[in-house]
């Protein structure tokens, strides 16, 4: 039900910023991280909140928002302190350039890349499953740090590719009941389903999406009737939300 990445032309456009210098944007997220691909070890030390010190403020306004055919806007930039959420290395960092995002397309982004190239040095922000309208705070994927000076720069949207049929959590077939770290899955239909059941997710906090990583969570085979618990290391009760399912139908 996945549609093959499509490729747009890229499109550069100039960033004319002035970012605060000591800003920090972020949200104090407390995550184990298991990337994409469903880590099912149950970690024994969950990270401490009281551990990180995020102070959230409002980033300059990027003054031209029409770039990127209208799809994707970046809407903020600055410097995020706090769980590196991209890889799922779960590392603690400071400073890394982050920049919120907003999708403007009437259906959910599958896949973007946004490069934005200053002084030379390349800046690679990767997202994945943003709703319709939806904002997402993106950080860059090597951890590289915010530029003091973005005079100059430029933003290319390399790649995007909307889902062309909308995804869905397939209430007919399953009954979903999310916990701290888990989420249950009940086939309420008449019919076994043999094979992997994903539950796709992402963090979210407020109307904010926490990264461009989505995250998911594992069955596999449900006979009619029959409920499982997937191990969801992300699924943190209200501060998450499930986006889709998929199944071999």
């Amino acid at each position: 039900m996945v549609n093959k990445k499509a490729k747009r032309a890229p499109k550069a456009v100039n960033i004319a910023l002035v970012v605060l210098g000591a800003a920090v944007i972020g949200l104090a997220v407390w995550l184990i991280a298991d990337a994409v691909s469903g880590n099912t070890n149950q970690p024994e030390n969950l990270p401490n909140s009281s551990n990180i010190t995020i102070e959230p403020v409002e980033a300059p306004e990027i003054e031209d928002k029409a770039f990127m055919d209208g799809l994707v806007t970046v809407e903020k930039v600055g410097r995020y302190a706090g769980i590196f959420v991209e890889d799922g290395s779960d590392e603690i960092v400071s400073d890394v350039f982050a920049i919120t995002v907003v999708n403007n397309s009437d259906k959910m982004l599958q896949y973007a890349q946004v490069v934005i190239t200053c002084g030379g040095e390349e800046y690679t922000f990767d997202m994945s499953t943003i709703p319709a309208g939806a904002r997402a705070q993106v950080l860059e994927k090597n951890k590289k740090a915010l530029p003091e000076d973005l005079s100059g720069a430029q933003t290319v949207l390399t790649t995007v590719t909307e889902f062309q049929e909308a995804p869905s959590t397939y209430p007919e077939v399953f009954e979903l009941t999310p916990f701290e770290y888990s989420v249950n899955i009940k086939n309420i239909s008449k019919s076994d389903i043999s094979g992997d059941v994903y539950v796709y997710y992402k963090t979210k906090v407020g109307d904010l999406y926490m990264g461009g990583i989505t995250y998911r969570a594992k069955v596999t085979d449900l006979a009619a009737g029959e409920e499982k618990s997937a191990y969801a290391s992300h699924f943190y009760g209200s501060d998450s939300e499930i986006l889709f399912v998929t199944y071999a139908k």
